[in-house]
């Protein structure tokens, strides 16, 4: 058994074996960078496989979040559990994590309901990462509950515009403005393509983004990714509600709604708008590299 970082031709012997949701973004990354031969800095993708049948056996894919790697998918096929595959890509991980001069940890959430992801966790605690009870939580309810309770059923039609409108001039403007705040819970630049942008919605006033609502399907349903909120609060309703009208048209009353909360009070208003909502928690698994990355070099990371 055999582990490498696949390139972007590599990557698509091994697309079976990740996840469709995953899959996909990957190949929007590779399409944004179609005179490379990688998939880009965004994603890094690595494979095992059988050396004497040429085969892939499994698949790890890793997402570039500031001076961290997030593990998004893990997959190896049955019969090549026992065969250290999992470890053998997670040290290629590692040993090119280690070499590079931004990248000082690791990190991935499970799903404490989620027997695959809680056996990924595991494998992880095997291998030296931390593992504490996650501060992101995610609520989830059906389009139709969301749109039946109180504020969102009194949000007005119409104030808002779908993002496949908004010019690139003003959604650059706007990637500006957050990426110089300590705290903002979204991938930047923010690009159309990533988002269903026929659903994501915005307010604006005098050509720029003042709200904002971003929207993202996986096999699970839809995900309420980010939501940007000015002023009193009416325009990102007013926003919401036009994105889950489309939503609903498009994809049936039933859809399922995730929404990921990372603070108390983004909590609170979850439970205020969609009262009843379940919720799901989540274990944070991670691993430091400075430690290592001394031990190896003595010296910090940032050389």
């Amino acid at each position: 058994m055999l582990a490498a970082k696949l390139n972007a031709q590599g990557v698509r012997a091994f697309m079976h074996l990740i996840p469709e949701d995953v899959a996909k973004e990957i190949g929007q990354s590779i399409s944004r960078h179609p005179d490379e031969a990688g998939i880009g800095d965004e994603f890094a993708v690595y494979g095992a496989y059988n050396e004497e049948l040429e085969l892939p056996r499994g698949a790890m894919v890793l997402q570039r979040s500031g001076d961290s790697l997030i593990l998004r998918s893990l997959f190896v096929e049955a019969d090549s559990r026992e065969m250290g595959a999992a470890g053998l890509m997670l040290q290629e991980v590692l040993r090119d994590a280690l070499y590079a001069d931004d990248i000082e940890g690791i990190e991935y959430l499970a799903a404490e309901d989620s027997p695959e992801q809680m056996e990924v966790a595991e494998f992880l605690a095997r291998r030296g990462f931390a593992r504490d009870e996650a501060e992101e939580k995610y609520f989830i309810t059906s389009l139709s509950d969301i749109l039946a309770a109180g504020r969102l059923s009194k949000a007005p039609e119409g104030g808002a515009e779908a993002l496949k409108e908004v010019s690139p001039a003003a959604l650059r403007s706007l990637s500006n403005e957050l990426s110089g705040k300590e705290t903002t819970f979204v991938p930047l630049p923010i690009n159309k393509e990533d988002y269903e942008e026929e659903l994501s919605m915005v307010t604006m006033k005098d050509g720029a983004i003042r709200d904002l609502v971003l929207l993202e399907k996986d096999e699970e349903g839809l995900v309420l990714s980010y939501a940007l909120s000015r002023g009193n609060g009416l325009g990102v309703m007013t926003a919401l509600a036009a994105a889950l009208r489309r939503a609903e048209k498009k994809y049936g009353a039933d859809c399922a709604l995730r929404i990921p909360t990372v603070t108390l009070s983004g909590e609170h208003l979850v439970e205020k708008i969609v009262p009843g909502a379940s919720c799901k928690s989540f274990v944070h698994c991670h691993y430091s590299l400075l430690p290592l990355y001394k031990a190896a070099f003595g010296e910090g990371k940032g050389r």
